[in-house]
């Protein structure tokens, strides 16, 4: 049996769906980790306080804005 998966990982991977954003810039954006959610996937475990800053993240009412930042940078 495998473990349940993480909560917040499942509400990023929605909203990396939702805004078409990279999983690199939603880390840098989110908590200034780039690699954050690839290292979620791999099992990686964030603390109370990265938890909370992605959580606040997502629940901001900006979803256009860093998607759209996020195209600028790669532009």
């Amino acid at each position: 049996m495998g473990t349940d998966p993480d909560p917040l990982l499942i509400a990023i991977e929605a909203y990396l769906s939702e805004t078409g954003i990279s999983q690199t810039a939603f880390g840098y954006y989110s908590v200034n980790d780039p690699a954050l959610v690839s290292d979620m996937r791999r099992g990686r475990e964030p603390r109370r306080a990265v938890r909370e800053r992605v959580l606040a993240f997502i629940d901001l009412p900006h979803r256009g804005t860093a998607r759209e930042a996020a195209r600028k940078n790669a532009a």
